[in-house]
This record gives C-alpha cells, sequence and structure tokens, in this order.
C-alpha cells in the first residue's frame, strides 16, 4: 500500500505542486495531507529502493521538494479506520523532517503524539492550530517544540 500511496501523491504533486506552491505564495493556503499519506511518505523514505520508476512521474522528488518548500501544511485525519481496512487512521505514526520551511501546522482530528520530528519545524513554525487531536496539553509535544 505504501508504494500505491505514494506514488499516487508524486503524480498529483508532480503536475500540480508547483502551480500550488505558487498559487499560495500570493495568497497563503494549507494544503491538505492524511496521517495515511504522510505516514506512506515517511515508510517509504526508509526504504533502499531506487526514487524513479520508469517514466519518472512518480519520482520520490516531486513530493520530496513540494514538502520541503511547502509554508502551511494541514493533516486531517478522521475516527475509525481507513475505508474497509483494519487500519485506524489515529495509530500511524510520521515524521515531518521533510518540511523545511512550515511557517504554519494545522492538526485536525489526529492525535499528535503520533507526529515525530517536530523540531525540523519548530526555527520555522509561527502558528500551529490544533483541533479535536488531544485531550490535554501533552508534555511531549510541547517539549519538542522548545
Amino acid at each position: 500500500e505504501v508504494h500505491a500511496i505514494v506514488e499516487d501523491l508524486s503524480l498529483k504533486l508532480g503536475t500540480s505542486g508547483e502551480k500550488w506552491l505558487q498559487s499560495a505564495t500570493k495568497k497563503p493556503k494549507y494544503f491538505e495531507f492524511t496521517p495515511v499519506e504522510l505516514y506512506a511518505i515517511t515508510e517509504r523514505m526508509k526504504l533502499a529502493e531506487p526514487t524513479i520508476n520508469g517514466d519518472g512521474k512518480t519520482d520520490v522528488a516531486n513530493y520530496v521538494e513540494f514538502l520541503h518548500n511547502v509554508r502551511n501544511l494541514k493533516v486531517r485525519g478522521a475516527r475509525g479506520y481507513v475505508g474497509t481496512s483494519n487500519i485506524i487512521w489515529n495509530s500511524l505514526p510520521f515524521g515531518l523532517n521533510l518540511c523545511k520551511n512550515i511557517t504554519a501546522l494545522w492538526i485536525s482530528d489526529f492525535d499528535v503524539r503520533m507526529i515525530h520530528d517536530l523540531y525540523s519545524v519548530r526555527n520555522t513554525c509561527k502558528r500551529v492550530v490544533i483541533h479535536y487531536s488531544m485531550k490535554k496539553l501533552s508534555v511531549s509535544f510541547v517539549s519538542q517544540f522548545h
């Protein structure tokens, strides 16, 4: 499943990612990912495989470059299972180490404790919005920003 998800993202971001980034500089807006997509990216980056599959349209560089340049990122989870699978939306950990220029991070309906590598965004992130994603101000979440 990881390969299918990241190939779809690579294709999408390879064709429209640059346009989206340019329009977001004129009028700031959030680009939205699901925890499943960010988990798949995190897992794909751990694999020792070629970055290009044949035609180059699904090159890993498409989403790596996009995540490196995106400024406003929204992670929207959901309750329950992903489709008909046994995967629970809020049980998939992921890292934000590819996000080097985040100025705003919006987390909605997702357990913030599942996000790793927040240190990579703390120097650039000016705004954090959290909705329905934590029961109390978690020391582990806040400590990653200090």
